[in-house]
């Protein structure tokens, strides 16, 4: 019995995996930069069906304001130790711009006795690097890694290398010496660190040749944590550099796990081009089968070094589908799939309980914000989708709108918003593009007159275009702004990180307490 599974299996925005199975459970956790909460952890009894739940959603874990474009949270680790039965969170919060040559940031973690909590108060652990792993061994000793930054080097080569310590679980804190472990092979930009133990060696598994379409994983061994190490026989054991025809790309980043049936699988970071090498949907996460061979080196099991756009389950299992979902607001379930700009989900942004069966959300900072805006998004998560929600707003100046948003990062966005026209005196449709940072407002003459203070919106996304919709009943449909280009919402223009997001904002540019209400938010990929 075996199931045949696609991948992407985590779709859209889900980069950086780190990749655990603990009793009857696998566990994946993955990277959401200035998005909060900091950390997803995904969940599933059987590769298929995944649920989340969401982790670091309040300040005193992370706090993210004033945070650029694709800093905040960087590769989770979650990892497990069976001693204390306590599940074990690292993360990074990355605080600085992108501008040359240094990096700031903090690494912390946190613990719980399950993914749902409670988490214990953050440990702050260095600021060395990014990417930290904590390895628990077999004789009670805890070593964290990370990739080390070094600031000197010529731009290449400022990521120097892995380096471990020792953590004292009882003292909480680093202590002994420092090492380098590896100092990368020519592919270079070395991080994303995991290890693992197994007959007697230690691997350290990383990514190299950073997030693009280069990216790779190597692997190296050593009969002991310290080293030395020896390189795996491939090199790169996984990679989908010179494959451009291929569906899954940049594949790297990745992590190993072990089953109950001693089925191994390896989960990495991947993404699908839409078109000129643009990928809209972002990074992703998929799994791939992977084996031990004569040699102790483990390989993938299809034979290559590539990714696979299929794997399999060796049970039956029933693909669950969530294609298409319409979100109310009775109660807060629908927060588990959405997510809020660097500030947490506060009554002071949203509510539903201020208005039975509605979402309010109270107008903050406009769009180019990174301190205090009031959007709240999901994924995009196929290359064709279509959402829709229905807006009941009351604008009394310009600077009041409350709309759909189509989103990268502040540089990179769309908004089609109702606002306030004084010379119409009347709400009006409006939409921005906001296109590496240059705004384009759709012009007055296009912008259609409401005599009401209710609307349908929608955005319907074809592969690399879009068109914003209105209705006044929910049946006719009208197209505003004519068709636009959802490529510049992707990492390879956007020179970022994360993904599309889609969701539904509110701004009070005047006193920042007007607000609106959305009745629900659909969302159906096609």
């Amino acid at each position: 019995m075996a199931t045949i599974v696609q991948n992407p299996i985590l779709k859209g925005f889900n980069p950086d995996p780190s990749f655990i199975f603990v009793e009857d459970s696998y566990y994946i956790a993955t990277s959401t930069f200035e998005w909060n909460p900091g950390v997803q952890i995904h969940f599933s009894k059987d590769l298929v069906n995944w649920d989340a739940v969401g982790v670091l959603g309040d300040k005193s874990y992370l706090n993210l304001t004033g945070i650029p474009s694709s800093g905040g949270v960087w590769a989770p680790c979650l990892s497990y130790n069976k001693e204390e039965k306590l599940f074990y969170l690292l993360y990074t919060n990355f605080k600085s711009s992108y501008q040359p040559p240094f990096r700031d940031l903090d690494n912390y973690l946190i613990t719980a006795p399950t993914v749902h909590g409670p988490w214990s108060d953050p440990v702050r652990l260095n600021c060395s690097g990014y990417d930290p792993f904590i390895f628990h061994d077999d004789d009670g000793k805890s070593y964290i890694t990370n990739m080390i930054w070094d600031y000197r080097q010529e731009p290449e080569k400022r990521s120097a290398g892995i380096i471990i310590q020792e953590y004292d679980r009882q003292q909480k804190r680093l202590v002994g010496k420092v090492s380098t472990l590896f100092e990368g092979t020519e592919l270079g930009q070395t991080e994303g660190p995991n290890i693992f133990k197994r007959n007697g060696y230690y691997y350290l598994m990383t990514a190299e040749g950073g997030p693009h379409y280069e990216h790779a994983v190597t692997l190296i061994r050593s009969k002991s944590i310290w080293g030395p190490y020896e390189l795996h026989p491939k090199r790169y054991i996984l990679t989908s550099s010179g494959t451009d025809e291929d569906t899954l790309q940049k594949a790297g980043h990745a992590s190993v796990c072990e089953d109950a049936d001693g089925n191994w699988y390896m989960a990495y970071l991947c993404a699908r081009p839409v078109k000129d090498g643009r990928c809209i949907l972002g990074r992703e996460t998929a799994i791939q089968e992977v084996e031990w061979r004569e040699d102790d080196w483990l390989y993938l099991k299809s034979e290559n070094i590539y990714p696979a756009d299929t794997f399999i389950v060796h049970r039956n299992v029933e693909k669950m589908d969530n294609s298409k979902t319409t979100y109310t607001f009775e109660d807060e379930r629908f927060r588990k799939d959405f997510f809020t700009l660097r500030e947490p989900y506060s009554k002071e942004r949203f509510s539903i309980h201020d208005r039975e069966g509605y979402l309010r959300i109270y107008g903050k900072e406009s769009i180019n914000s990174i301190i205090e805006q009031a959007i709240i998004c999901r994924r995009q998560t196929a290359m064709s989708f279509e959402a829709k929600t229905l807006l009941e707003f009351n604008p009394e100046n310009f600077g009041h709108m409350a709309g759909i948003i189509y989103k990268y990062n502040e540089a990179n966005q769309y908004y089609f918003y109702m606002t306030y026209d004084e010379t119409k005196a009347a709400n009006v449709l409006a939409g921005i593009k906001i296109d590496r940072g240059q705004p384009t407002i759709l012009p007055q003459e296009e912008q259609p007159t409401l005599f009401s203070d209710k609307v349908y919106l929608k955005i319907v996304v074809n592969k690399e275009k879009g068109q914003f919709y209105y209705s006044l009943n929910d049946q006719e449909y009208i197209p505003v702004g004519g068709e636009f280009d959802t490529t510049i919402c992707s990492d390879d223009y956007a020179y970022g990180f994360t993904g599309t997001m889609v969701g539904m904002a509110c701004q009070d540019m005047s006193m920042h307490e007007h607000y609106a209400d959305f009745k629900f938010f659909s969302y159906e990929d096609k």
